[in-house]
């Protein structure tokens, strides 16, 4: 029961996908207490993540690993941290080795695609399909999955599969102003305006972060009849 708890704590803190709690994060050959020391260290790593300490976060995580380096969930929370920090790169293969330990482990699929979808490698959009699929596949109620999907389906150009996705990402997270915003990018290619600016009048509405305002508002430019 500790392993769900300290899952459920560290995907809703630090890595933004739905607590879908991997089959097992123990190495056979690590001891309970070694096991009940990473598991501190990660718990830690979230706080730190999620107070902005990013940094701090991965030296904690890279301790926990040293302890045990099946750990699925220090894996999975290094790669948000790396990617926050912008190491595209290093977050894919933190995300792949969580899911080497775990292949039904949705969140490192999630991860894994926002890495990708965040990256400038040339096969970003369709990776990061194919991971958010995943994800989706494994854990229907991932609103941050079903955001990546419908961000790699407005590359695509499909519009339409990208406002069912969006949408269903609302209906996961009622308050996502990402949902709302990338929904009304796809309404926008659709010719849908009208419908466009609800969603991104909406999206502001619901006190984005400072760091997302400006790509918001420049949907809402975007959408705004011009003079």
């Amino acid at each position: 029961m500790r392993e769900v708890a300290l899952t459920a704590i560290i995907l809703s803190t630090l890595v933004g996908c739905s607590p879908s709690v991997p089959a097992s994060n123990e190495s056979p050959s690590a001891s309970i207490v070694q096991q009940q020391n990473a598991d501190a260290l990660v718990e830690r790593a979230a706080e730190y993540g999620s107070q902005g300490d990013l940094k701090g976060a991965v030296e904690l995580l890279d301790e926990a690993l040293r302890i045990n380096p099946r750990h699925a969930t220090a894996w999975v929370t290094r790669a948000t941290a790396v990617r926050k920090l912008g190491d595209y790169q290093r977050a894919i293969q933190d995300a792949t080795k969580a899911i080497e330990i775990d292949p039904k482990f949705a969140a490192a699929y999630c991860q894994r695609a926002f890495a990708y979808q965040q990256s400038q490698l040339d096969n970003r959009v369709e990776q990061s399909f194919a991971d958010a699929s995943k994800a989706i596949q494994l854990d229907p109620t991932s609103s941050l999955a079903l955001i990546i999907r419908g961000n790699a389906r407005i590359e695509r150009e499909e519009y339409r599969e990208a406002v069912g996705d969006f949408t269903k990402a609302i209906v996961h997270n009622p308050r996502s102003y990402s949902a709302y915003g990338n929904r009304a990018r796809a309404y926008f290619a659709l010719g849908d305006v009208r419908r466009a600016r609800e969603d991104i009048n909406k999206a502001l509405s619901l006190n984005p972060p400072k760091a997302e305002l400006p790509s918001l508002q420049a949907t809402r430019k975007m959408v705004e009849p011009q003079p």
